[in-house]
């Protein structure tokens, strides 16, 4: 941050300080502040991808997915192949229950990086929401086999095994996830489920 104010008290106009000083304060919780410095950023260069794709994750912050799609689109009408922009766009739709169309712009950032662990996941648990499951499960593994530590697609494949009722795989996946991240309440929550479904089967 003390960077980024030195450079602006030489050149107000530093665009990509302003918009760098907005992504430090939005992941602070500073929103309100955040925005007016993304705001500066965009107002001496509207075309500004860096400032347009941080407004977006802006408005993710705050729950706002539509308004977050608007600045996403604006960044990839400038670069089509922006990875993390179709990745954030894919996520802001998945929050809408846009599923399919999440899934498109996965496969658009998979097309360009077929390893990203993270778009792995994401297609994955889009993929589990409309009830294709074993499918969802392939994209888990996919991510597992690039990094087995990935939290995300650990719990995300235990929800998978929940789902096929296969509760005792489950439960090892929850704790895997848990091993990393012992504060992961919907892990904590999931495995508790978990732990009752095999209580009821008498399978502990």
């Amino acid at each position: 941050m003390e960077y980024f104010d030195k450079a602006l008290a030489i050149d107000p106009y530093y665009i990509h300080a302003l918009s760098n000083k907005g992504y430090v304060l939005r992941r602070v919780g500073e929103y309100k502040e955040a925005m007016e410095y993304f705001d500066k950023a965009l107002a001496i260069d509207p075309y500004y991808e860096d400032a347009l794709y941080n407004k977006g994750l802006f408005f993710i912050n705050l729950g706002k997915y539509k308004e977050a799609m608007e600045y996403f689109d604006k960044a990839l009408a400038i670069d089509p192949n922006e990875i993390k922009v179709l990745m954030n766009k894919g996520a802001s739709l998945h929050k809408l229950l846009r599923y399919k169309e999440a899934m498109e712009y996965y496969d658009k950032a998979l097309a360009i990086d077929p390893n990203n662990v993270e778009i792995l996941t994401n297609k994955g648990a889009s993929l589990r929401k409309l009830g294709r499951t074993q499918e969802a499960m392939e994209y888990f593994d996919k991510a597992l086999a690039i990094d087995p530590y990935y939290e995300d697609a650990l719990y995300n494949k235990g929800n998978s095994l929940y789902d096929l009722q296969k509760y005792n795989e489950a439960m090892e996946y929850f704790d895997k996830a848990l091993a990393i991240d012992p504060n992961n309440v919907s892990a904590l929550k999931n495995k508790q489920l978990t732990y009752v479904k095999l209580k009821e089967n008498e399978q502990i």
